[in-house]
C-alpha cells in the first residue's frame, strides 16, 4: 500500500515519519488486531456497569467497624516519617496511613469514621 507521503510501496524511507521498526509494527498489529471489527463506534466510549461482588470483611475490618474508630500508632519523634509538629502528627507514614484510612472509610461506608491516635515508643509499639 502506498501512502501519500511515502516515496515507495515496497519499501519505506528511513527518512518517512511511518517508518517504524519491525518489532514496533509487529505490536501495532497486534494492538489493531484487538480492536474489535468495524471499528469504534460512539457508544464504544460510554462505561458499561460492572457487578463487583465485594469480599467479606477481613477480621480487622469488622473490629474497626464495630468500634467506629481506627487507632493510628504514631511515633513521637521519627523524622520524617512520623513526628510531632505543634500537637500534630505529621511525616510521610502519616501521609499514607491517612490514604488508607480513607480507603477503609470508603470500603465500611463509614465517612465519619473516627481516627485514634496512639503515641508508641519502641518500648510498647508491640502489644
Amino acid at each position: 500500500m502506498k501512502l501519500p507521503h511515502c516515496p515507495a510501496p515496497a519499501r519505506v524511507s528511513s527518512r518517512c515519519p511511518c517508518a517504524f521498526s519491525g518489532a514496533f509494527s509487529r505490536a501495532l498489529a497486534a494492538c489493531a488486531a484487538l480492536l474489535p471489527l468495524g471499528g469504534l463506534h460512539a457508544h464504544a466510549a460510554t462505561p458499561k456497569k460492572i457487578s463487583i461482588t465485594r469480599k467479606p470483611l477481613s477480621a480487622t475490618l469488622r473490629k474497626i467497624a464495630e468500634n467506629g474508630a481506627i487507632v493510628l500508632g504514631t511515633r513521637e519523634s521519627s523524622v520524617p516519617f512520623s513526628y510531632l509538629n505543634r500537637d500534630q502528627t505529621i511525616g510521610y507514614s502519616y501521609s499514607i496511613a491517612l490514604r488508607v484510612v480513607e480507603d477503609i472509610r470508603r470500603r465500611l461506608n463509614m465517612p465519619d469514621l473516627a481516627v485514634k491516635n496512639v503515641m508508641v515508643t519502641s518500648s510498647n509499639r508491640i502489644s
